[in-house]
């Protein structure tokens, strides 16, 4: 099946009902195009221009309160096979809550595949929570490696200074991507 962003992709999603549910043959489709169009390689963008994440998924990522949750319930099996999830339970919850993070975390992997290639081992999502304030948590993306402190911190950086900087906005100071040395 191949997939292209103008292509509409249709289907029942009212029975995928928790992350624990998983998709009945007739969404089995959408969720194949979502992960197949998710592993294509990265399309060239300008880093001069911030592009909004849902640019990126415009058939599948829909926008509106409802559409939210629904994008979640379509990405949490693609989200689960991307990244390493610590307590996944929580990061489940969080993402219900800042469901507006989906598209983001699907183009992060994306430019971690660029700037970390190859990547040592799939990117780790982990929710920290503000010891001096329970209410305040953001979402953790560590990148492990094996390199040298000083390359991968070269790399974060090109990646922070090419790309992350232009759309920290879409992150509403809710993500932060860090380096986990192995």
């Amino acid at each position: 099946m191949t997939f292209s962003p103008g292509l509409r992709i249709t289907g029942n999603t009212q029975a995928i009902h928790s992350a624990k549910t998983f998709p009945q043959p007739e969404e089995w489709a959408e969720v194949n195009a979502m992960r197949e169009y998710a592993r294509q390689p990265l399309r060239v963008l300008s880093t001069a221009v911030s592009i909004e994440p849902r640019a990126l998924f415009p058939n599948i990522i829909s926008s509106g309160a409802e559409a939210e949750t629904s994008n979640l319930l379509k990405a949490w099996p693609i989200i689960e096979e991307l990244y390493d999830l610590r307590r996944s339970q929580e990061i489940h919850r969080f993402l219900q809550i800042h469901s507006y993070l989906v598209p983001l975390l699907l183009e992060i992997y994306e430019k971690l595949t660029v700037y970390f290639e190859p990547l040592f081992a799939r990117p780790i999502l982990e929710v920290i929570t503000d010891p001096e304030s329970e209410n305040d948590q953001d979402l953790f993306v560590l990148v492990p490696t094996q390199d040298s402190p000083a390359e991968a911190l070269a790399r974060l950086d090109q990646l922070n200074r090419e790309w992350w900087l232009d759309v920290l906005h879409w992150a509403r100071g809710k993500v932060t991507i860090d380096i986990e040395y192995r």
